[in-house]
């Protein structure tokens, strides 16, 4: 069963999202659960949140519900979650980093 504070989180993303910080960004992320994986794309100063998988995604992170909640609420480090394996990632790090400053939560 889905974390219902993790669906809300999630639902929240695009009205965090703020376009001028992205300027010309175009990314294809993955966000892989586990059992859930949701996808997010950021394109023409626009950001889309939906379940489901994109093949060819730029970045894709893998944790656990409640890790992946903690770190993009940033009550986990994503340095420390990912150098302890809670998280993983594949892509650019240096992208992942940077999509952070993309959002006010």
């Amino acid at each position: 069963m889905r974390d219902e504070s993790l669906q809300a989180f999630l639902d929240a993303v695009p009205e965090a999202f703020r376009p001028e910080r992205a300027g010309d960004l175009s990314v294809k992320a993955v966000l892989d659960t586990g059992d859930d994986i949701w996808s997010m794309v950021i394109e023409k100063g626009t950001c889309t949140f939906s379940e489901g998988d994109i093949p060819d995604a730029d970045l894709r992170l893998r944790a656990s519900e409640k890790h992946l909640l903690r770190v993009l609420q940033g009550t986990m480090n994503p340095l420390i979650a990912y150098t302890t394996g809670k998280l993983r990632l594949e892509g650019d790090v240096n992208l992942a980093m940077g999509l952070v400053k993309l959002f006010d939560f």
